[in-house]
C-alpha cells in the first residue's frame, strides 16, 4: 500500500531532475489538508457508528459492551485510512498528469494506465495492460 506522495511507483521512471520536478509541485500544506480531512472522516465515523453501537447495546444489552468500543474505534481508524487512501489515488492521477505533461517532447517513459516501465519498449502499445503509449501514437 503506498502511504506517501514519493513512494508513487511512476516516479521512479524518470530521471533526478524530473521526480525533483514533479515532486516540487506538491505543496507543503497537502499532506496537513490530508490529515485534517482524514481526520473528518474518522470523527463522522466515530459518532455514526458510537451512535449506532450504543443504540444497539442499549437495545438488547442495557449496558455498553466492550466489543462495542473496539467496533467504535475500529470504524474511525477505517474511515481515516478509507479517506487518505482514496486522496492518494486523487494525487495520483493528478501526477499521472504532470508526467505525462513532462513527457510531451518524447514517448513516455511509463505506461500512465498502468504504471508498467516502457524503457526498451518498441511497440505502439503497453506490452502489460495493451493501452496506447503516449508519444508513439501521435497523442
Amino acid at each position: 500500500m503506498i502511504w506517501r506522495i514519493s513512494q508513487f511507483p511512476e516516479l521512479e521512471h524518470l530521471d533526478q531532475r524530473g521526480r525533483a520536478e514533479v515532486l516540487a509541485r506538491v505543496r507543503w500544506w497537502v499532506y496537513p489538508l490530508m490529515v485534517l480531512v482524514s481526520m473528518g472522516a474518522a470523527v463522522i465515523g466515530f459518532f455514526v457508528i458510537g451512535v449506532t453501537c450504543m443504540m444497539a447495546s442499549m437495545a438488547l444489552l442495557t449496558e455498553w459492551s466492550p466489543l462495542a468500543s473496539v467496533a467504535v474505534v475500529m470504524s474511525a481508524l477505517a474511515a481515516f485510512c478509507a479517506t487518505w487512501l482514496g486522496q492518494m489515488g486523487t494525487i495520483r492521477r493528478a501526477m499521472r498528469d504532470e508526467i505525462q505533461r513532462l513527457a510531451r517532447e518524447g514517448s513516455s517513459p511509463l505506461c500512465l494506465a498502468c504504471g508498467y516501465d516502457l524503457r526498451g519498449s518498441p511497440g505502439p502499445n503497453c506490452p502489460e495492460c495493451g493501452e496506447p503509449i503516449f508519444g508513439r501514437s501521435g497523442q
